[in-house]
């Protein structure tokens, strides 16, 4: 994401066991926002796509990510000008 407006966000997860089942949720918030829920859209095995619609100013993403039985958790922030 780099602009006001929709924007993608691709995400990519190889995992060791190419056989193992990956599941990707995400949610985004700015100050003063309920936290929005992202809905991935499958692209491939190892590729999803999530469309978010930013107004200026500071987001952060939260992605849990599930591989096999395996759940971790990451953090990304963005400043949109």
């Amino acid at each position: 994401p780099d602009a006001p407006g929709l924007n993608q966000f691709h995400l990519y997860l190889y995992p060791a066991d190419a056989r193992a089942r990956v599941t990707a949720l995400a949610t985004v918030t700015s100050a003063g926002r309920p936290a929005q829920q992202l809905r991935p859209v499958r692209l491939g095995a190892d590729h999803d796509l999530f469309y978010v619609l930013l107004t200026r100013g500071r987001w952060a993403f939260r992605v849990t990510v599930r591989v096999g039985g395996r759940v971790t958790t990451f953090d990304l922030q963005r400043t949109i000008t």
